[in-house]
């Protein structure tokens, strides 16, 4: 109790310790990141994903949208997962570069956005004064950035592009693979680009939807009709879903939820409810 009160004084005074540890990993400029901020203030950053990690095994996991890298760094230390990231924003690379060599972790890091084409495209980053100097949402879209920013404002960066199919070009049929998806709006363009996912079933998504994306239903019905079942993923554990299942956060405006993270599969209900059941104690 003292010491969340202490952190929270801290936080208004903008003072913040030289680095911190979050899952075996070294982070510096805590001041410069709301996410590392986020994780100073309550030791935690989106719990439903890190417990999720220990449900499967997977030979391979893609980062789009890696931001500062922290699930990068979790997958490649903590899980021993071989791991590819891609983030645009160029002061995000040069820091997941530092914090790589802080750690000696060493993971693929691609200098791209991924969209529906290669070629070069507008990327958009807010830049108000309690926003961070390392980006915490950036995003192609910039009607989606207009949504979740009303009033502030942001700054527009040209950056290469690649297209969603060329990630999963090289995919193994014999190995398993996790792809998280986070990028403020883009989803449904990325993965309407191609239907290479209809085809295969040993490619799992971690999908963000942002509660007030006019895509959501879009995106969601997209991949229902590729094959896959949704849940939605929680602190305790994956909620079996038949529609994008959005619980707004008490006390907090509508454009912020509790989960934003939603898991499809083509694994049987059967073993999720097993893991649900193993990992978690019980079935939702």
């Amino acid at each position: 109790m003292f010491t969340s009160l202490l952190k929270r004084i801290l936080f208004k005074l903008r003072i913040f310790p030289p680095s911190l540890i979050f899952e075996g990993t070294k982070y510096t400029n805590i001041k410069d990141s709301n996410l590392l901020i986020e994780i100073f203030i309550s030791n935690s950053y989106e719990e439903e994903m890190l417990i999720f990690f220990d449900f499967f095994r997977y030979d391979h996991f893609f980062d789009i949208g890696a931001n500062i890298g922290l699930f990068s760094f979790y997958a490649t230390k903590i899980k021993g997962w071989p791991t590819t990231a891609y983030e645009a924003y160029p002061r995000n690379i040069e820091y997941i570069k530092k914090i790589m060599k802080l750690n000696n972790i060493f993971f693929e890091i691609n200098e791209t956005a991924i969209s529906n084409k290669f070629g070069k495209s507008k990327f958009h980053v807010p830049i108000a004064k309690n926003s961070s100097k390392l980006a915490s949402s950036s995003t192609l879209d910039i009607e989606e950035m207009k949504r979740i920013y009303e009033k502030i404002k942001y700054e527009t960066i040209e950056v290469s592009t690649i297209p969603f199919s060329s990630v999963l070009k090289d995919i193994n049929p014999k190995k398993n693979y996790l792809i998280k998806i986070d990028v403020e709006g883009w989803e449904y363009k990325i993965i309407s680009s191609t239907k290479i996912l209809e085809t295969l079933r040993n490619v799992d998504l971690i999908i963000e939807f942002n509660i007030n994306n006019p895509f959501n239903n879009k995106l969601f019905n997209l991949l229902i009709n590729f094959g896959y079942d949704s849940y939605l993923m929680t602190n305790k554990g994956l909620i079996r879903e038949f529609k994008p299942l959005t619980i707004p956060k008490p006390k907090i405006k509508s454009s912020r939820t509790i989960w934003r993270n939603h898991f499809f599969t083509k694994k049987p209900e059967h073993l999720i409810n097993k893991i649900n059941k193993e990992k978690i104690g019980y079935v939702i």
